[in-house]
């Protein structure tokens, strides 16, 4: 019967860390918006930017930009109250062009590459 192979402290090492779980991202997203966090009704377009940091906050230039997602509450705003214009560097120009009965309600935009979701919200507002 042959002996066992002995086990090396870098054989330990390799297991302990099989057993962990793997770590969430450690890529975070924040949405900015120029000017105020409004819509107006008829009103210029809105620039959106997300922008993407690692854990010590650097921003990361090689992201993909992700994708775009507009809300009223729980419900997906359909997409004939936009006027969406896709920039070169993964930012977009939207433009609200419903009508007044959405005045006062609050619009959700949000941005989710993988398992990184960030979102803003913008106020619909008369003209």
């Amino acid at each position: 019967m042959e002996p066992a192979p002995a086990v090396t402290d870098n054989d330990l090492e390799n297991a302990d860390s099989q057993d962990q779980p793997l770590q969430p991202s450690s890529i975070t997203s924040t949405i900015t918006c120029s000017g105020r966090h409004q819509f107006k009704v008829g009103g210029s377009a809105k620039t959106f930017t997300v922008t993407f940091n690692d854990e010590d906050g650097n921003v990361v230039s090689d992201h993909d930009p992700g994708s775009w997602q507009f809300k009223f509450g729980d419900t997906l705003a359909p997409s004939e109250l936009f006027e969406i214009t896709s920039l070169d560097d993964g930012r977009i120009k939207v433009k609200f062009i419903g009508d007044d009965s959405y005045i006062g309600k609050i619009l959700t935009v949000t941005n989710t590459y993988d398992d990184v979701t960030s979102s803003i919200q913008m106020e619909i507002i008369p003209l």
